[in-house]
């Protein structure tokens, strides 16, 4: 039929090989494979396709996008390989003859052995819409020039200093300049600080409700070094982030919420969720949207969805809202990790995600919805806006901070060491 497929994926160094599990039927409950598999094995499988069957048609072509991106000395090595790609997005574009087209994204991993999560994708059919469409059919364009054909990929290249070209990045003016499918991109100049200042701009001028919704949230009063040449030292620059945006808000009446899947309180306690990579950012945020009492705050292990409701305006994403995703920096020179012996980075600090800006109040009706579900569900956890009371008052078994908690017969002194520490006293 002449259908052209591209595939535009990672190094299998990105790939996850710990802990192989078994791959079942879904229909049978039956193992599908004699041994356990991990993720880079399940990879492993379709790249050998492309790379050692000549029998494949050539119109099926898998792309390597093999840039890097990093922005500390002070980094962790990372599970998947030494540095993280950059390539977050999960996305698709299907271009139709009539120069029409289908737009997709999806939170999923789109991986055969992730736990199920709570995730979804949005799919606009048909779309002749030039501001849509052509922003899709130019960012696939300009990914496939900057990627590697598998069969020419060198994985054993070092990777840590690919070269990127910018390209133009502007936005076609429409009726609404708020609606429409955007990218972040490292060839693409600033996008990440152009979608921020979009999303904080629509949180300034809300009328009625704000709700936010990702695995990560974070992105609030963070500073970053910059390099502006790499023989140079770089400077620090400080933003607020879309959270200060929502914290500066001044209308009362505003429905907020929030739900993520990572969450610790001012002082640090996960509350059995899984806790944040920066506890103490995350900290700093929910302290200060406690004390403001703006809105609800709630977390669960199943969210993974990414998206923000402002009034009808649904903001859906394949990135999650941490200070990671609004960064952009186009000189990155790190000549040595503190934590990774022998490594150096020298390159462009940005992920690649896809945001798409829809103004739909039936939509967004159906999204809060399953917000709600999960919210009300019996297992997430709802932290309360009155700031827990931290104290001077010593554990006399263990010597760490006592706190004021509530019990059903009143306050208490509960020991910040619980649930090591069991021990309480009579407030």
């Amino acid at each position: 039929m002449g259908i052209e497929i591209n595939i535009i994926s990672i190094p299998m160094e990105g790939y996850d090989c710990n802990k192989p599990k078994p791959i079942v039927d879904l229909n049978t409950g039956l193992p599908t494979y004699v041994t356990d598999k991990t993720k880079a094995d399940l990879a492993q499988e379709i790249y050998s396709e492309f790379i050692n069957h000549s029998k494949i048609n050539a119109r099926y072509k898998l792309y390597i996008f093999p840039h890097m991106y990093l922005r500390s000395s002070r980094v962790n090595p990372f599970s998947r390989g030494n540095m993280p790609y950059s390539l977050h997005i999960k996305s698709f574009y299907i271009k139709f003859k009539n120069q029409g087209g289908t737009i997709a994204l999806t939170s999923s991993n789109l991986a055969v052995r992730d736990l199920i999560k709570w995730d979804n994708m949005i799919l606009i059919e048909n779309e002749t819409n030039s501001v849509i469409n052509d922003s899709a059919q130019y960012f696939y364009t300009c990914l496939i020039e900057q990627s590697i054909p598998i069969k020419m990929f060198d994985p054993s290249k070092d990777w840590t200093k690919t070269s990127i070209e910018l390209r133009n990045y502007s936005f076609i003016p429409d009726k609404n300049p708020f609606i429409g499918n955007y990218y972040i991109a490292p060839f693409y100049e600033d996008s990440p600080d152009i979608i921020e200042t979009k999303i904080t701009s629509l949180i300034r001028n809300a009328k009625e409700r704000i709700y936010i919704c990702a695995q990560h949230i974070c992105a609030y009063d963070y500073s970053f070094n910059t390099t502006f040449k790499y023989n140079e030292e770089g400077g620090t620059t400080r933003k607020g982030g879309i959270l200060k945006e929502l914290l500066a808000l001044q209308n009362k009446s505003l429905d907020i919420k929030c739900l993520s899947q990572t969450f610790v309180n001012e002082n640090g306690d996960s509350h059995g969720c899984r806790a944040p990579q920066n506890k103490s950012s995350f900290s700093r945020f929910i302290k200060e949207f406690k004390r403001k009492n703006i809105g609800q705050y709630a977390a669960n292990n199943i969210v993974h969805s990414k998206f923000i409701i402002i009034d009808d305006i649904l903001i859906i994403s394949t990135c999650n809202l941490t200070p990671t995703q609004f960064i952009y920096l186009k000189y990155v020179n790190i000549p040595k990790f503190d934590k990774m012996p022998g490594e150096s980075y020298r390159g462009i600090h940005c992920e690649v995600g896809q945001f798409i800006f829809i103004k739909d109040a039936e939509l967004c009706k159906k999204l809060i919805e399953d917000f709600m579900d999960i919210w009300n569900l019996q297992d997430t956890f709802h932290e309360s806006n009155s700031l827990e009371k931290t104290v001077q008052k010593k554990c006399i078994k263990c010597g760490k901070n006592m706190k004021i908690r509530d019990g059903p017969y009143g306050e208490f002194w509960g020991c910040t060491g619980f649930p090591l520490c069991k021990n309480k006293e009579n407030f």
